[in-house]
């Protein structure tokens, strides 16, 4: 009966061992799926000329003007953080901001008229 004890205590002890590293390896898996993600922002407008402002990789803000009509940013991260991009056409048509994580929408706005200017922002 005293072996039959030890020989049950060993192995519920290798059972448990054997989960929680199972346990621990999908979790670490899962992570590194989850947490690495590709970012791109994009402007496309009617007309040329913008004015774009966005929050770079440190966070600030940043004001850029092109001359063209379309302009694409993209990097890498882990986890998120406020990402913002907004444009302003300085002529009168159409712009349209996108946020994109791994190839799909998070965040998308148009705006049309005499200078309009669209703007997405939020934790992505």
């Amino acid at each position: 009966m005293f072996y039959l004890c030890i020989i049950k205590f060993i192995v519920m002890k290798k059972i448990f061992l054997i989960i929680t590293v199972l346990v621990a390896f999908a979790f670490v898996s899962c992570e590194d799926n989850l947490e690495r993600a590709e970012y791109k922002y994009e402007v496309e407008s009617s007309a040329n000329g913008l004015v774009l402002t966005f929050k770079d990789l440190n966070g600030d803000e940043v004001t850029k003007n092109r001359e063209y009509n379309y302009y694409r940013w993209m990097w890498e991260q882990s986890g998120t953080r406020n990402l913002m991009l907004q444009a302003e056409l300085q002529d009168s048509g159409s712009v349209t901001v996108t946020i994109y994580r791994n190839d799909l929408i998070v965040a998308t706005k148009t705006e049309t008229g005499l200078n309009p200017t669209a703007k997405v922002e939020g934790n992505f």
